[in-house]
């Protein structure tokens, strides 16, 4: 049985019980709505920054460089220089994703043939959650695989405990830099939740995960996933499967909720209220960390262009917390912008 069978909504639904996919805020048919307006300018040749001198002791490698032709050459600290700099731009670029294509989702799942996607992507949103939670359940291999070494599946240990197989996911993925010598992560996941709101996520074909009862166990097949941050996946992850812009944001800039909350969610926020927030965040981290919290928003950044997630909270929440980081930032190094 499909997940369009057992949650209801296959072509035959659509034009029955469902009847016509609704257009209401909630599906991504309704995105973009003025957003280019925002924070979108970066996109342009005029890419403003902010320049940030970290004492040499502090022991991390930032790559706040942005993906050609908006990149700009890292700087490098002069020679017998006390400190290393590092260039942040004041704004994340953004640049126009093709719609997800229909056949990844249909390739998927058979049923969900003629189905619109962002009917799909509507419904899964109220099932995300529930599907997230199996996967607690579900341990994939500690073995290290690199871009050079993948396997073609996997076997992941399955708790007694796992609610229902209808939870199990379809795939493992195996995120790994290609540009990079640390060994991939490999994520169970429901590749339909990918394939519904990434238009660049790989095509896939129907898998069914193999159980094995006896073994308390389930074989998967693995997808590579090539992205510039293995190590902010999981944030993503769990975004696309809960759609929790607030919770995101507040893990991005982790100030009060309370005075996140002067910020609803998909609203622009003044220029004071950020800067209000960021002078929260100042008082409360030092410099460098500060630093390591923007080069986590930027490593997420980079995977959501990666991905082509054309999510409009989602770029709320990036947007958000990186206005507040940098102005923190700026604020601690005694800079103006």
């Amino acid at each position: 049985m499909s997940l369009a069978q057992q949650r209801g909504y296959s072509a035959s639904h659509s034009s029955s019980k469902y009847g016509a996919p609704p257009l209401s805020p909630v599906t991504p048919t309704t995105r973009r709505h003025g957003s280019e307006q925002r924070h979108r300018s970066g996109a342009s040749g005029n890419m403003r920054s902010l320049s940030v001198t970290l004492p040499r002791e502090v022991s991390s490698d930032f790559d706040f460089s942005l993906p050609a032709p908006m990149a700009t050459p890292p700087a490098s600290p002069p020679r017998n220089s006390s400190g290393r700099k590092v260039e942040l731009p004041l704004a994340l670029p953004y640049a126009a994703f093709p719609p997800v294509d229909p056949v990844g989702v249909e390739t998927l799942d058979p049923e969900l043939r003629g189905v619109p996607v962002e009917y799909v992507a509507h419904k899964l949103r109220s099932i995300g959650p529930e599907l997230l939670n199996g996967l607690g359940y579900v341990t994939p291999p500690q073995t290290a695989y690199t871009a050079s070494n993948m396997p073609a599946w996997v076997d992941v240990r399955v708790s007694s405990r796992l609610p229902s197989l209808e939870s199990l996911p379809s795939h493992v993925l195996c995120v790994v830099n290609p540009q990079s010598k640390q060994p991939g992560q490999l994520v169970p996941v429901h590749a339909l939740i990918y394939a519904a709101q990434c238009s660049n996520f790989p095509r896939l074909s129907r898998a069914t995960p193999h159980v094995d009862t006896a073994s308390k166990s389930a074989r998967l097949a693995v997808v590579p996933l090539y992205l510039p941050s293995p190590q902010t996946f999981n944030l993503l992850n769990s975004y696309l499967y809960t759609k929790r812009a607030e919770r995101l944001l507040s893990t991005l800039a982790p100030i009060s909720s309370s005075a996140l909350a002067s910020i609803p969610v998909g609203h622009q926020g003044a220029t004071n209220t950020l800067s209000a927030l960021g002078r929260a965040m100042a008082e409360a981290f030092p410099l460098p960390t500060l630093v390591e919290h923007a080069a986590v928003v930027h490593g997420l950044w980079s995977n959501v262009m990666a991905l082509g997630v054309d999510d409009e909270v989602l770029w709320w929440a990036l947007e958000t917390s990186w206005g507040i980081i940098t102005s923190a930032i700026a604020l601690a190094s005694g800079q103006q912008i």
